[in-house]
């Protein structure tokens, strides 16, 4: 089957970072120490944190659902003001957001894979994995997960349509990203009435 080739390509061995308890919040507001948190929100590189979490993760995580960069080879700034009109973006207060810049194709499938064999060790055997991108990569990372996961293990391809205003004038708009699914085993039961996909506005 084909493969992506690209210079330097190898899976590399990830140092793993140290996970650090910050604090331990409670909803209700009591139950600790009598009851150890359900759930952890962990902060960091995920590349490093992936690797922290193989001793006791791998193969026992039963869904992972990554938005990383695009590829658009731009600088996002994240909005950081309240109360501004919507429909005036120059008008909003903004401040340094995230780099999707690249120094060239082979750094960005570079991070894309070390990343994606990672999120293929931590997936339990019934789990399914949803990775969203758009036109700029999406074919990129299929041919990356068919070689990771084999191609067999595509559960299925989402189309994200969306609507609003665009600024393309030579061709037609770019109104749709792409979710790629993939299981670690071929049969895979989906309950469609317990998903909710949704997903963060740029500016959180």
């Amino acid at each position: 089957m084909p493969e992506l080739i690209w210079r330097d390509k190898q899976l590399k061995v990830i140092a793993p970072t140290a996970l650090t308890l910050d604090s331990i919040v409670f909803p209700g507001g009591c139950g600790y120490p009598q009851s150890e948190p359900k759930n952890r929100l962990i902060w960091g590189d995920n590349l490093a944190v992936m690797a922290a979490l193989l001793p006791t993760h791998e193969n026992r995580i039963n869904l992972m659902y990554a938005d990383p960069p695009f590829f658009t080879n731009k600088k996002f700034a994240a909005r950081i003001g309240r109360g501004e009109d919507s429909r005036k973006p120059k008008q909003w207060k903004l401040a340094e957001g995230y780099r999707d810049d690249w120094t060239d194709l082979d750094a960005y499938l570079d991070f894309l894979y070390q990343r994606l064999f990672l999120m293929f060790r931590l997936l339990a055997p019934n789990g399914t994995l949803y990775l969203h991108l758009d036109w700029h990569a999406d074919s990129y990372a299929r041919l990356l997960l068919d070689e990771i996961f084999g191609a067999d293990r595509l559960l299925n391809e989402i189309i994200w349509t969306y609507h609003g205003p665009s600024q393309i004038r030579r061709a037609f708009n770019r109104k749709h990203d792409t979710i790629l699914s993939y299981t670690d085993r071929k049969s895979t039961r989906l309950n469609s009435s317990h998903v909710a996909l949704s997903r963060m506005p740029s500016s959180a």
